[in-house]
């Protein structure tokens, strides 16, 4: 038990940096296309 429980740390860190990494990798997206929403909206505005 003592092992396993020494050993959980170290993965759940590498699991979080993975998880950050894809967290902003969605996030870039979700703004382009929010950007890209935005110029079609102006473009039939105009």
């Amino acid at each position: 038990m003592r092992l396993v429980l020494r050993s959980l740390p170290l993965q759940c860190t590498d699991g979080q940096k993975e998880e950050r990494e894809y967290m902003g990798k969605g996030k870039e997206k979700e703004e382009r296309k929010k950007t890209l929403w935005q110029v079609e909206e102006r473009i039939k505005k105009i």
